[in-house]
């Protein structure tokens, strides 16, 4: 009887053997090309889309700080020109009633 039992095991673990080798070399042969072929299809098509999106991303931010910059810049030079007519203003005024006039020192 444990000559069969035996027999049983080593005819089971045989089995395992041969069928994880033929599985290896169908798997070398036919298997492992065509995985390499969609897994590189795939990552041309990711590519692809993150490209777009990268390129998207560049965009929308350069032009968000393109239209942010003039808004920043108007305003400086708005209220520059503000303060400058303002002065003008005053002093013309002061001159008029005869008040001494401020001097800017800048």
């Amino acid at each position: 009887m444990s000559a069969s039992i035996g027999a049983i095991i080593l005819t089971a673990l045989l089995t395992s053997l041969v069928t994880l080798g033929v599985a290896w070399v169908v798997f070398q042969r036919y298997l492992k090309a065509r995985l390499n072929e969609a897994i590189e299809a795939k990552a041309a098509e990711l590519s692809a889309v993150l490209e777009a999106r990268v390129r998207d991303g560049v965009r929308r931010g350069i032009r968000d700080g393109l239209v942010d910059l003039p808004s920043d810049v108007m305003r400086k030079t708005t209220r520059g020109i503000t303060e400058t007519g303002v002065g003008i203003l005053g002093d013309g005024i002061n001159t008029i009633l005869g008040a001494p006039g401020r001097r800017r020192d800048k």
